[in-house]
């Protein structure tokens, strides 16, 4: 991304290579991000240090033991943070999402037009109330800056956690309170082969979901990807996806 360009906001995808479901959603992605206009890199969590990657992907090694998932979404902000030689050109919201949830971009650039400017986490609150749930998780860039540079990350008894909860941890003495935004998702049931059903997201119109059908992440996965996407984005189907 330049310097120069004019943007609100960043967007890390936090995917892997461990399932071919997630480079095709990626894939439909990148039409939106293209699409709106938004700049993003993936973070691609894998063992393998030798898989091939694209040019908007950045492998982060993965391990099955925490502090690791957290510090590598901390060490890629900073490693962005660098790239710029002013902060003042460094976008105001750093977003955080996992390769599987659906946004239709439009609603989030105008929820966040909402948002203060400063000491800002936002996501879907957790039912028990103290973290923050990694499908979405919206910074201020000041709250990221005091992460970074927190003695914190380098205590077990916090980092141990997963990571989604060791960032709202993190975050807490920098923010106001938690902004949740657990209205806007939406679960719109699914048929039993795991197809969701238009007419409720047609009447509910959220702009959030977790795509995920357990019973098969492929099919099912990507065909509802698809009809959200011409639901919301007016897409018909790319031809090489």
């Amino acid at each position: 991304m330049s310097e120069n360009e004019d943007t609100s906001c960043y967007h890390f995808v936090i995917s892997s290579k461990n399932l071919p479901v997630y480079d095709k959603m990626t894939d439909k992605r990148r039409i939106l991000f293209q699409k709106y206009n938004l700049p993003y890199s993936v973070l691609i969590n894998d063992m393998n240090p030798y898989i091939p990657l694209q040019a908007d992907e950045i492998l982060c090694p993965r391990y099955e033991a925490n502090p690791y998932s957290c510090l590598k979404f901390i060490h890629a902000v900073k490693m962005y943070f660098r790239s710029f030689r002013n902060w003042e050109n460094v976008p105001q919201y750093i977003i955080r999402t996992n390769a599987s949830v659906y946004i239709h971009y439009p609603s989030l650039l105008k929820y966040m037009e909402t948002l203060p400017k400063e000491r800002v986490l936002a996501g879907p609150i957790h039912f028990e109330g103290y973290f923050i749930v990694g499908m979405i998780m919206i910074f201020s860039k000041d709250v990221l800056l005091h992460i970074i540079n927190d003695s914190r990350l380098y205590e077990p008894s916090l980092m141990e956690n997963a990571d989604d909860v060791s960032l709202s941890l993190l975050a807490q003495p920098y923010i106001d309170k938690f902004i949740d935004m657990m209205p806007f998702f939406m679960y719109p049931g699914q048929d039993e082969n795991g197809i969701y059903n238009l007419e409720k997201v047609e009447k509910e119109k959220k702009w959030l979901y977790r795509i995920r059908f357990d019973q098969d992440r492929n099919y099912f996965d990507l065909q509802n990807w698809k009809n959200l996407m011409a639901f919301y984005d007016n897409f018909e189907e790319h031809p090489k996806i």
